[in-house]
């Protein structure tokens, strides 16, 4: 991973870890192969990458909870402070690296209960289900990144 993470082709990293995933384990350290928590294993990733001399990455955070991006970066900062990483570090993960929240779900409003649409539903597609469920596209996304 580590190798990746220094390569020059790595611009932006996705996560997607679940809402649990983005959260601060105090028990992370540096020296472990890797960290426990997600944001404990980015750290060590930028941090790689910043001692490689590698430009920043911007990272789109996926998880669904509020302002995911903010909270990421929260998370990396907290493991720059207690792993007493280098004023230079942190500098290069807070204005070199883009963290960019997003809204990206999708809505579920339930059950069919009309009657009339559940075998509209089961004449146009020759299926029989007692758990219809209607959801509606995602027609849009919404990003936002960190002010630098």
């Amino acid at each position: 991973m580590m190798e990746v993470a220094a390569s020059d082709d790595l611009e932006i990293i996705v996560s997607n870890t679940t809402e649990a995933g983005i959260a601060y384990d105090p028990a992370c350290k540096l020296e472990d192969e890797p960290a426990s928590s997600f944001p404990g294993k980015l750290t060590q990733v930028l941090y790689h990458r910043y001692k490689a001399g590698k430009k920043g990455i911007i990272m789109l955070a996926c998880e669904l909870i509020d302002n995911n991006g903010k909270e990421l970066l929260k998370c990396v900062n907290q493991y720059i402070e207690q792993w007493g990483l280098e004023d230079g570090f942190k500098k290069y993960v807070n204005e070199d690296c883009t963290f960019c929240g997003s809204l990206v779900d999708r809505i579920v409003p339930g059950r069919i209960r009309d009657p009339k649409e559940v075998a509209e539903l089961e004449e146009s597609t020759a299926t029989l289900t007692p758990c219809w469920t209607s959801a509606r596209s995602l027609a849009s996304g919404s990003l936002r990144a960190t002010p630098s």
